[in-house]
């Protein structure tokens, strides 16, 4: 029997990374500048994990910055067409 509830609101916190935390508060210019780092930076880790034997994590990092980030560009862009 449970004797609290969470609130779906809490749960879709929690669910929230960081970064996506991060994203929400920049303005739409800096997000613009870390979606270009971001970009740069998976072409670089990359090549460093095809060919100097670097971890994949790195790869995976750069894959989830650029995710985050263009998820909130789209949802910037959406909510000022409505």
């Amino acid at each position: 029997m449970r004797l609290f509830k969470t609130s779906k609101l809490l749960t879709e916190e929690k669910e929230r990374t960081r970064a996506q935390m991060r994203a929400e508060r920049l303005d739409t210019s800096s997000l613009y500048t870390w979606m270009d780092n971001s970009i740069m930076s998976l072409g670089a880790s990359f090549d460093n994990w095809r060919f100097k034997d670097a971890p994949a994590s790195e790869v995976a990092s750069c894959i989830e910055a650029i995710a985050v980030v263009w998820s909130e560009i789209e949802k910037r862009k959406n909510e000022r067409h409505v």
